[in-house]
Order: C-alpha cells, then structure tokens, then sequence
C-alpha cells in the first residue's frame, strides 16, 4: 500500500475572464521539483463546429499557480498546412526534459520553454497528412490523421497515439517524433514504408480477450474491430510501453476487455505483457516512466472503482492511501517523487480547482 502525505497545494488559477461556456484540462505534464504544467480548452458562443475556442496554460508549484491564455492565431494557424487540424478535434501537450510543447498537427508543434516565453514553431518532417483518403463527418473534413494523444518520453522522442481517417477517432497508431531543439527541426520515426504510422496486430492481443464475463455485445464488437485502441503508451529508448483499454472509444458504454499493458518492439508487436488490470481500466503511464496509475471505469469491479499504482519494476499493484481529508480524490500524475491530486479528474474540470501535491509517508 502505498500512504500519501501532503506537501502542498497549488490552485490552478481561473481562465473564466476568456472563455464563457465550457472549460476543461487535458494534461497535467509535472517536472521535477514540484513542478507542473497544467493544459487545457474552453469553449465561446458562435463556434460553427464542436470543439475548443482557445487554449490555456498555467504553471503551478509550491510558490503558487500562474495562468495564461493562448492567443487563438497561435493554436489555430493553418496557413501552409497540407492537412489542418479538424476543428473538433482537442490539441493535445507533450514534455521534452525541462520543455513542454504542443502539438498542432502531424505537421507542425510549439515547444516552450515556459509558460510565459513565447513558443518556437518547428516543422515535423516525413509527417503523413498526404496519406490516406479524406474522411468526411458532419460535412467536416477530418485530418488523414488526428493527434489523439501524447505519451511520455526519453531523450528528445515522444510517443504519439494517433487517429487514421477511417477510424472515427480512436487512436490505433502510433509514431515516434524526434526532436532536435538546437536546429529547430523535428521528424517522424518508426514507420512504414510509405511513411505512415504503424498500429498493432489484433492477433497479438487475440489471447488477452478470452474473459469469462465477457457479453456477447462485446465479443461481437471485437471480433469487427481487431486493431485495440491505445490509451497511453511511453518510449523507453528502445521499446514502448503500450496500453490497450479497449476497441469501442466509448469506454464506458461498451466496457474495455483487455486493459492490458504490454512491452511492444519498435513496429508495435508484442514483446511481452506487463500488467493485466483487474477491472476495465484508464491508465496513465507516469513521466517518470517507472510506474502507472490505473483508474477503474467502474465501482462495482473488483477495486470498487478505487485507484491503484503499478510500479513496472516489481510488476505489483499497490493500493492508495491519500492523505486524511482526501480519500475522494484522484491522482492526476506523479514525477520525482511527488504525486499531483485533486478533487475529479481531468477533463471537464472547470477551474479554478486546487491540487494536493503528495509524497509518500
């Protein structure tokens, strides 16, 4: 078991002067130090399509939360872009060592070095936006392919789960972007030939779908979609960690049968399984790259919906104590020994909120 004490609290500040409907946080990117990122959206009248109106930063440490609003020209530019980003579609952030970014589309990134410096604008080489046919939603032109989802990383790559025009969203691929910070540039790495991203064989994960409670709605939804969806995934410096949760992106209407985490070769195939979740699971792979956080989809599994933490070097699940006056609330992250909470998770979590910064007792 692992017991939490409190270090500290930060409030992640109010945005609301900017944004009069909706606002939600997509990650929290914590650094060593007690440090962190928080990214998020929020949303105005008048938008044609779904999506966000405009995005926010904030730091946060022990000193206290400082928040920014992006301007809508720095994460909305299409100009030069082959495929533009579909607009409603959430950008999703990343960290690199001591900088975060985000990435705009399979083109195109900001990497910041704070929240109040201004971004670079890098350009991604071999990126696959010409590949693939124009998937049409809404009478939307989606992107050839969608950023879903930024893992964490080692050196200077990150791992990227992405969404193919055909596939509605949910991310089945996966590419490795390296990025050189002292030339300006960045590029795709590990995939095919023709320079799209790879996804995973359904055959490898054929063996984790024999479950006794499994229904047959959800057999039947297997057997038509054999590529698993990737939730999470991290680059290790040769191998990644993936995370399947399901086939159906709508978790919580159709169960995820495999919640299995796997170590998986550079082409995405199987090396070896590294955790099995008890439950239907969301998991989030820690910066730190040594543990993960595993939240269940549901109270009435076998963890009673309560989150544990997996540390990869044992392979065993441990479960939480939060400190007293905290038992409700939700571990966000951890890096560096500390561990980010709050009272829901992220999402559409409107702010201001304050974060309990936790180490173990």
């Amino acid at each position: 078991m692992l017991k939490l004490k409190l270090d500290f609290e930060v409030t992640l500040p109010a945005v609301s002067e900017a944004f009069s409907q909706t606002i939600g946080t997509t990650h929290l990117l914590p650094f060593e130090g007690g440090r962190a990122v928080a990214f998020g959206w929020g949303t105005n009248p008048g938008r044609p399509h779904g999506g966000p109106s405009g995005y926010w930063l904030a730091e946060l440490s022990r000193d206290g939360g400082v928040a920014r609003v992006l301007p809508e020209g720095m994460t909305h530019e299409v100009q030069g872009l082959i495929a533009p980003q579909n607009p409603e579609a959430y950008l999703q952030a990343f960290q690199l060592g001591a900088r975060f970014g985000i990435l705009l589309t399979p083109e195109a990134l900001l990497l910041f070095d704070s929240v109040q410096a201004e971004p670079v604008r890098i350009a991604i080489a071999g990126h696959f936006s010409g590949l693939g046919e124009l998937a049409h939603s809404g009478n939307v032109a989606d992107s050839h392919y969608q950023v879903v989802h930024c893992g964490p990383g080692a050196g200077n790559r990150v791992p990227v789960v992405l969404a193919s025009p055909t596939s509605r969203g949910a991310g089945r691929c996966v590419a490795l972007l390296e990025i050189d910070v002292d030339a300006g540039m960045a590029r795709w790495l590990h995939t095919l030939s023709d320079g799209s991203p790879r996804h995973p064989q359904g055959e490898d994960y054929a063996g984790f779908d024999k479950e006794p409670g499994m229904t047959a709605n959800m057999a039947q939804l297997n057997s038509q979609a054999t590529i698993p969806i990737i939730q999470d995934c991290a680059w290790l410096g040769q191998e990644y960690l993936v995370y399947a949760a399901g086939y159906n992106k709508n978790y919580s209407r159709f169960g995820a049968p495999l919640s299995v985490l796997t170590r998986n070769h550079v082409d995405l195939s199987v090396l070896e399984p590294v955790f099995r979740a008890a439950d239907p699971s969301l998991v989030h792979i820690a910066a730190s790259l040594d543990r993960v956080i595993v939240s269940p989809l549901h109270k009435s599994g076998v963890r009673k919906g309560k989150q544990t933490i997996v540390t990869l070097a044992d392979r065993e699940e441990h479960a939480i104590t939060p400190p007293r006056g905290y038992a409700g609330h939700q571990v966000l992250a951890y890096n560096a020994g500390h561990y980010w909470l709050a009272p829901r998770p992220m999402g559409y979590n409107g702010v201001p909120v304050t974060m309990q910064v936790c180490k173990e007792a």
